[in-house]
Parts: C-alpha cells; structure tokens; sequence
C-alpha cells in the first residue's frame, strides 16, 4: 500500500516506507514507517505527544478516521537538513487485550530478567551517586547549591543524552 504521509499525534511525516499487519490475538494495528522530517521540526512530534502513552494516528489514503497508538519502538538517523525515523506504532487494542500470546511467553521471561538486571545495576549507580554527592558536601569540595545546580542540568540535558541509544547509521535501512 503506498502511503505519502503520515499524522502523529497532529504531526504531519513523509513516508518513505510503510507497511502495516493486525495482531491476531488482539486485532491491534500494528504499523512499521520510516519517515523524513526536516531537522528543523525534529521537536514537534515529542512535543505534541508530551507525556501522553497514546496518541491518534492516521495514515494518509488508508484510513478516514485515526487509530489511537503508542510508540513501540523507534530509531532514528541524521542526515543532512532532515532526520529519518524508523517507528513502529502499536494501537491501544494490543495493550488492553486480554489474550496472551503463549508463542512469546519465553521471551517475557527473557526479557523480565534482563529489565531486573538492569534496574538492579541502575539503583547501584543512583545509591553511588548518593554516597559520592554526601561525601564530596561534606569535605567541602562541592556545596549543596552546586549539587542543586548538577541535578537541574542533568534535568535538562539527559534527553540528549537518551536519544544516543536509538542512533543508527541509517534509519531506512535498519529493520
């Protein structure tokens, strides 16, 4: 099926492709797309879907009226004037289903292990942080306002730092 465009959450995306199937146990859409958006509207899909979980979705030539969906997964290429994305889109229908697919049980247990592993190292590293940011206040090296400073750019500036993880070379070709 050929598809131009593509509205996210209001946010207008040129197609480069699309494809999309129906989950058979829960009759969820699921679209794969990469998308061309100019550098300079590279914040307008993050800002207009916020802190929202689901959000409408309507491929243009395919459907009338828009499905609410979430972000599955995305990774993303720079290029020169535009970025691409690679997006799969997961209607809301596959959360709220009640069936589970018995085929993908051993990768839940899979991935529950890995999910507890990482969270186990991630609260090591905040308890490190902790014990490091006390003891550096109380030898005088650093003051509780320049920690207060540290942790309001960290606010700022982590997204940044977030988005490395899902940087390839060339969002197109990625699968």
């Amino acid at each position: 099926m050929k598809v131009k465009s593509i509205s996210i959450a209001g946010v207008k995306n040129e197609v480069i492709r699309y494809s999309e199937e129906t989950d058979d146990d829960s009759g969820a859409v699921i679209i794969y797309c990469v998308v061309k958006v100019p550098e300079a509207d590279r914040l307008k899909m993050k800002e207009a879907i916020g802190d929202n979980k689901y959000f409408t979705v309507l491929p243009s030539a395919i459907r009338k009226s828009p499905l609410t969906m979430r972000l599955g997964s995305v990774v993303w290429s720079q290029h020169e004037g535009y970025i691409k994305r690679n997006i799969v889109l997961v209607e809301n229908k596959f959360d709220l289903a009640d069936i589970i697919n018995t085929k993908a049980l051993p990768f839940v247990d899979l991935i529950d292990l890995s999910l507890s592993n990482v969270q186990r190292e991630l609260a090591k590293n905040i308890s490190y942080i902790n014990c490091l940011e006390s003891i550096l206040v109380r030898k005088g090296i650093v003051t509780e306002t320049e920690i207060a400073k540290i942790k309001n750019a960290v606010e700022r500036e982590h997204e940044q730092e977030y988005r490395r993880f899902s940087i390839v070379d060339d969002a197109e070709k990625y699968k």
